[in-house]
């Protein structure tokens, strides 16, 4: 009975002992995790800007601009913890002919063009922000997305293809958005817009001026193609 009791007492406790304090320190890590994920998630900035956006009926308007940043992981390492931009909550503004019109989503929105019945609307280029990915945008030529507004002005309707009248035109948004890094001005003239773009205005031709002909590398492939 002896041996029995110090049994339990030697080795039973202690087994017990260290298996409550395992389970503590794995607690406390989850509990440590979770607090990092939350202040992770209250972590964020939105920098806010305007845009003299040249439009192809020779008129010129102001865009206003809205990009929220969070601390996040990286999309190949959800580790690399940094500020990048949250893409689905940016903000596009702009008022045209005493009508109000707002977009709010993850395309980049590289072209404001006016339809021959004075009809504002946005073309993007899929492939950029993973938008094609994440909307299942398949393969087109032109791979452009073109995007039609509503009778409120506030919500957006893509279509394919884009229509012929937007081959050729130059785009007239600001591609290098403003970092955290830098001081943001708060309005960028379109020779603004022209210096800032230089490098990727020579790098990505078709991302510039809607070309009848462009095709992508790297966009999806219809299924019911196959």
């Amino acid at each position: 009975m002896v041996r029995d009791k110090d049994t339990r007492e030697w080795g039973v406790r202690p087994f017990i002992q260290d298996r409550l304090t395992a389970l503590s320190k794995s607690g406390a890590k989850s509990l440590a995790g979770l607090c990092m994920v939350l202040s992770l998630a209250a972590c964020s900035r939105t920098l806010t800007w305007e845009e003299e956006v040249p439009l192809n009926t020779g008129e010129t308007l102001v865009l206003k601009r809205a990009m929220e940043w969070r601390l996040q992981g990286g999309a190949g390492n959800p580790f690399n913890f940094g500020m990048r931009p949250d893409v689905d909550k940016q903000v596009l503004e702009f008022r045209y002919r005493d009508k109000d019109y707002v977009y709010s989503g993850g395309a980049a929105v590289g072209w404001i063009a006016v339809s021959k019945e004075g009809l504002p609307v946005l073309v993007a280029t899929p492939a950029d922000w993973a938008w094609a990915v994440r909307n299942h945008y398949y393969c087109i030529v032109p791979f452009y997305v073109q995007f039609l507004p509503d009778a409120t002005g506030r919500s957006w309707t893509w279509v394919r293809p884009i229509e012929p009248w937007l081959y050729g035109l130059p785009y007239n948004v600001l591609a290098n958005f403003p970092r955290l890094n830098e001081h943001a001005k708060q309005r960028y003239a379109v020779a603004d817009r022209v210096e800032r773009d230089a490098t990727y205005r020579r790098e990505q031709p078709e991302r510039t001026v809607i070309t009848p002909d462009y095709k992508s590398r790297s966009c999806i492939a219809d299924p019911a193609s196959k």
